[in-house]
């Protein structure tokens, strides 16, 4: 009798970063850097493929993902091949009805930032929008109003600038999260001077970890963290370019093209990322890569994007 178990290829995860345009300019960005942008169509038959090779989960990031000029068709494509997906957001787009109605249809998880419970220290860090801290008040207001919102994440980067003003964070929001991921600032290369000036030590960042666990031991929402040099092998990027990443040595690393032989990119990645610990840092923020059902009231959509067409492509 023969034993059909699959098991799992690629890893549950992959963070595709769809455009490296962001209409905000914060200094500890560590986006995509690549202006170069691969078809929409080759993208989505290397994400079907992906799927049938044990990905589960795709976190839609950037830049600024809302500017992505496909974001629209992206959104439902991704939820009619099965993926559960978390849209990463600096919560700009919210006043498009449309990109609006989008998101909320198709994704499981919204991830927004929010730098401090103080207005000026988070627009002093959150750069290009004026008053960007009450932009995300007034959308996490929204939130509390409807009936079945997405499953939210609130995000904080932890530097010399915002770190007395971190902790009354739940107390000024109007929502809380199902998560409150906390990072320390790390060193991506456009913006070396403002981690020299602002980065805390790593036995910082754990005492305000402890103290915030302490303070909210009691609360319903999961406090996750990233530690500087935590980082290596824990995630995997998709870029514009159809370039696949990751990081190395605390700093980012090409892995592949997607254009590359499917054989191929399944070694190379293997040889380059942790799977587990990949799986184990997206659930400790979005609870499990297990996605909602796929959708099969378009099979043509799901004909076209299968993992045939991508490796005759």
């Amino acid at each position: 009798m023969t034993n059909n178990i699959s098991i799992p290829s690629m890893p549950k995860v992959i963070d595709l970063r769809v455009t490296k345009t962001c209409n905000m300019s914060c200094p500890f960005c560590f986006g995509a850097q690549s202006s170069t942008r691969i078809s929409f169509d080759r993208m989505l038959r290397f994400l079907a493929w992906a799927y049938e090779q044990g990905t589960r989960s795709v976190v839609i990031t950037g830049g600024e993902p809302s500017l992505y000029p496909d974001i629209s068709a992206l959104l439902p494509a991704l939820h009619s091949i099965g993926y559960q997906i978390v849209f990463m957001s600096n919560g700009l787009f919210w006043d498009n009805v449309v990109l609006r109605d989008s998101v909320l249809e198709n994704t499981s998880w919204l991830a927004l930032p929010l730098e401090s419970s103080s207005a000026l220290i988070h627009n002093s860090m959150r750069l290009g929008d004026g008053d960007h801290y009450h932009r995300i008040i007034n959308l996490l207001s929204a939130l509390k109003g409807m009936r079945c919102p997405p499953k939210l994440r609130i995000s904080t980067v932890v530097t010399k600038v915002n770190y007395s003003s971190i902790m009354d964070i739940p107390q000024v929001l109007p929502i809380l999260p199902n998560t409150w991921k906390l990072y320390q600032l790390c060193c991506p290369a456009p913006n070396s001077d403002f981690y020299k000036q602002n980065s805390i030590s790593s036995s910082s960042f754990v005492d305000l970890l402890e103290s915030i666990r302490m303070q909210y031991r009691d609360s319903p929402f999961t406090v996750s963290f990233t530690a500087e040099t935590d980082r290596d092998g824990q995630y995997l990027f998709l870029d514009p370019d159809g370039c696949l990443r990751t990081i190395r040595n605390n700093r980012e690393s090409s892995i592949c093209s997607i254009l590359s032989a499917p054989a191929a990119i399944l070694r190379s990645v293997q040889d380059s990322v942790d799977l587990q610990r990949i799986e184990a840092n997206f659930n400790s923020c979005f609870g499990s890569a297990d996605p909602h059902p796929p959708s099969a009231s378009d099979p043509g959509q799901e004909q076209r994007y299968n993992s045939k067409s991508y490796q005759k492509a």
